[in-house]
């Protein structure tokens, strides 16, 4: 029995020193969105963010990233589902993450969110995923559709 204890404390201390995503909080998070409605990406766009005038290339950008990073089903999430809290990212991502992201900003939406305090300071308060759509939205100055990830 304390055998079992510690190993298990061995594979949560690595997982977390190294960074490895927990598959059961990613099956965890799934599981809980498939109670929801699965959207087409245009159609998620067009119910959650097409009023706010947010843009389409933003919102097609991040989630086609943060679904790539997390292994979330992007077509369930909510505006208000919380990063950290609703969708686990810190669990369900590999420890670097967020550096992809920023990268993948730059790379695909000419977005430097390291370059830019103000914008820098918006992405780190960003609570939900509507918030960080609207965030990286007033930032952008698309010029043509998004590369995607």
């Amino acid at each position: 029995m304390v055998r079992l204890a510690l190993m298990s404390a061995l594979r949560t201390w690595t997982r977390r020193w190294f960074g490895q995503p927990s598959g059961r909080a990613r099956s965890e998070v799934n599981r809980r969105l498939r109670e929801r409605m699965a959207r087409s990406e245009e159609d998620w766009y067009a119910t959650h963010f097409e009023a706010a005038d947010v843009s389409a290339d933003v919102v097609r950008t991040v989630s086609r990233c943060l679904a790539g990073y997390s292994g979330i089903d992007f077509a369930r999430v909510l505006p208000a589902d919380r990063i950290a809290e609703d969708l686990r990212f810190d669990e369900v991502c590999w420890r670097d993450w967020e550096m992809d992201f920023i990268s993948d900003l730059r790379e695909k939406l000419g977005l430097d969110v390291m370059a830019d305090p103000a914008l820098k300071r918006e992405v780190e308060r960003a609570e939900t995923i509507g918030d960080l759509m609207r965030a990286l939205s007033r930032a952008a100055d698309v010029s043509g559709p998004a590369a995607g990830c």
